[in-house]
């Protein structure tokens, strides 16, 4: 009943609503739910059942303090209760559906598909409210063409058994801009798809550019302790590494030149990285000598060793600007 039209078994619900009033329960309705309303196209009610979905359970978190597992059984429980709902109400829904269409002669169109797979295929990628005005426009706007070029006599709208009968068999070929709404809808996946791609091209490239920052950070730090090392400092490796980080961080800031805004930004960045170590250094006159006279040669021959060996990249060169 989903996938096939079977006219049939409509005609007879239809009937049987029409003589008793009775319900006959739809099996594809339940368990098909959304996707049994939005393939026979049933745009007002699928908008419904997505609002009923999702606002049932916002609505209550946000009057009751609950976690996200007790709004995920709500959000089941809604949904169990609107498949059995449209279990057994989806004739009489589809009927009504079908009885508005007929009067508004979506029968009479040459080319027109009472069902849409694309719809339930597309929905969820495109977006439910597009999805709908895509499809609903381009039959509207079919249907409307087609009134104008047409003197119709008005008993074709009549809501009659042989009318519904050709309203349920019009499945075979689709209307001009009913193939164009599923176009766009088919580019919109697809570009949709193709952002999802570069955008998770570039989170792994952004990762990978941080790594690589770390690596080259790390290299510098290394290399610059081996220099203090040759120059035999009076520095311990720890005190070298830990003024190296303030230094790449006073870099990283563009602190280049001397005045009272980058004074201030200097001051906090030694006050955050500062360690037991490098506050034992300030107290030392011989490292602070050593370090007021040797340090910008060693950071300076470290970083032109490092452009040699060509460790490093455009992005280290966007952090020692």
């Amino acid at each position: 009943m989903l996938i096939n039209n079977h006219e049939n078994y409509y005609l007879t619900a239809f009937d049987r609503l029409e003589k008793s009033k009775t319900n006959t329960w739809n099996w594809s309705a339940f368990f098909f739910g959304g996707f049994w309303i939005l393939y026979r196209k049933m745009y007002l009610y699928a908008f419904i059942l997505i609002m009923g979905v999702c606002i049932i359970p916002l609505s209550y978190s946000m009057l009751t303090d609950i976690g996200l597992s007790e709004i995920g059984i709500i959000s089941a429980s809604s949904i169990l209760v609107l498949h059995i709902l449209l279990g057994y109400f989806g004739n009489a829904l589809y009927y009504r559906l079908v009885k508005k269409r007929v009067s508004e002669g979506y029968h009479l169109l040459e080319e027109y598909k009472n069902t849409s797979l694309a719809l339930p295929i597309f929905w969820f990628f495109v977006g439910p409210l597009k999805m709908n005005a895509f499809l609903c426009g381009a039959d509207r706007y079919e249907l409307q063409s087609f009134l104008k070029e047409q003197k119709i006599e008005s008993e074709k709208f009549q809501i009659t058994r042989e009318n519904i009968e050709k309203y349920l068999e019009k499945n075979e070929k689709n209307h001009l801009w009913g193939k164009i709404a599923i176009g766009v809808a088919i580019v919109m996946f697809l570009l949709k798809g193709l952002f999802v791609v570069m955008n998770s091209k570039t989170e792994q490239q952004a990762k990978i550019t941080t790594e690589r920052i770390e690596t080259i950070k790390n290299e510098g730090l290394q290399m610059l302790i081996e220099e203090c090392r040759r120059q035999k400092s009076p520095l311990k490796d720890e005190e070298v590494k830990e003024l190296g980080r303030i230094v790449i961080k006073a870099i990283e800031l563009n602190i280049s030149e001397a005045n009272d805004e980058n004074l201030k930004k200097l001051v906090n960045v030694i006050e955050k990285n500062q360690t037991v170590s490098l506050n034992e250094v300030s107290k030392d006159k011989k490292k602070m000598d050593w370090i007021s006279r040797h340090m910008k040669n060693i950071f300076d021959k470290v970083i032109e060793d490092m452009v040699k060996k060509h460790i490093a990249s455009n992005m280290f060169f966007g952090i020692f600007r």
